[in-house]
């Protein structure tokens, strides 16, 4: 569980959203590192995770990436330039990565404020049709498409029964 990790890293990642976080598979114990990366992307989906390890074998490897690490290499000397590298490729990728679920928010926004301004727009040319019929004395264009309407008034008043009937009866 998340004791394993250790308290500072959980700590550090449960502050702030970081593009890349750069953890080793056996710190402070053996394959503690799993547990991090689990955290870290139900925390933080967009966050790239880049696992060092002294195990490279596929056995020691395979659980990283179902955990869901974006990159793992080998912790030696060696590999330093390159760990630097795909430190920041990674960094790059979340950052391309971010703009664009940022742009799809934003389009979000975009589609939903047309939506609003169109329906506005239509209620805007039915009402005025609506005028313009009525003052030619005609039906009105939302009225004229129902054809017959037939109304069940179910009350023990029988006042309110008088008042709909003359009102629909004046109306139509």
């Amino acid at each position: 569980g998340i004791r394993d990790i250790g308290v500072t890293g959980v700590q550090t990642c449960a502050l702030p959203i970081f593009p890349v976080v750069l953890a080793d598979l056996d710190t402070p114990t053996p394959d503690a590192g799993i547990d991090l990366i689990k955290f870290v992307r139900e925390r933080s989906p967009l966050t790239a995770v880049v696992v060092m390890s002294r195990r490279i074998g596929f056995d020691a490897i395979a659980p990283v990436f179902r955990a869901g690490a974006t990159d793992v290499i080998p912790k030696a000397r060696e590999y330093v330039r390159d760990l630097r590298d795909r430190v920041v490729k990674a960094a790059s990728d979340v950052k391309a990565a971010m703009a664009r679920e940022q742009l799809l928010v934003d389009l979000v926004e975009l589609n939903e404020e047309l939506l609003r301004k169109l329906m506005a727009l239509s209620r805007q040319a039915t009402d005025a049709e609506d005028k313009l019929i009525e003052r030619e004395g005609g039906l009105s264009s939302s009225a004229s498409g129902l054809g017959a309407l037939n109304l069940l008034l179910v009350d023990d008043d029988r006042s309110e029964e008088r008042r709909v009937g003359k009102e629909c009866r004046s109306r139509w």
